[in-house]
């Protein structure tokens, strides 16, 4: 009989154990992922407070900065959060906004110290131009990606440094 209540006993400290694990789990995971939003603009992730009606929006960004809110997630949710902002991420760098020009060719004469930059329009007609020419020219460099006309301003600003070493 001893026998009897000791397993009773036993079998009911492992369910209180057990219910006392899934409430923490429970507790720990607040929110799940409802859905993933991908636009133009960028990545959202839709999620729903557990057990509640309510959802809420934010960017994966967003949630992967603040360790207190992602810690209210599942492991398998923060694993999706954690590769929609990669792919948000990727998104974002592989984007390059449209210009009206592009830097074709960039080439280096010795003889004279310049270098010189072929550039392309949208008809496809090509120009060449120094660097310096480039870099006070305005309407040029606003036709150009921001990627381009720094690696243009860079040339420009070094070449101005060594001829005023030089003079």
């Amino acid at each position: 009989m001893n026998m009897k209540i000791s397993a009773i006993v036993d079998y009911i400290s492992f369910l209180v154990k057990k219910y006392g694990e899934i409430q923490h789990v429970q507790m720990k995971n607040t929110f799940r992922v409802a859905s993933i939003k991908t636009t133009a603009t960028g990545t959202k992730i839709i999620f729903q407070v557990i057990g509640k009606s309510t959802f809420m929006e934010c960017t994966p960004a967003e949630i992967l900065s603040n360790d207190a809110f992602i810690e209210r997630f599942s492991k398998k949710d923060i694993q999706k959060i954690t590769y929609a902002h990669a792919q948000d991420e990727n998104l974002k760098t592989t984007q390059q906004p449209a210009t009206d020009l592009k830097l074709v060719r960039q080439e280096y004469n010795m003889a004279n110290g310049k270098t010189s930059f072929v550039l392309r329009d949208k008809d496809g007609n090509t120009s060449e131009k120094t660097a310096t020419e480039i870099a006070l020219d305005k309407k040029i460099i606003k036709k150009l990606s921001q990627q381009e006309a720094l690696n243009i301003g860079y040339v420009a600003g070094y070449e101005h440094s060594q001829n005023d070493a030089g003079n």
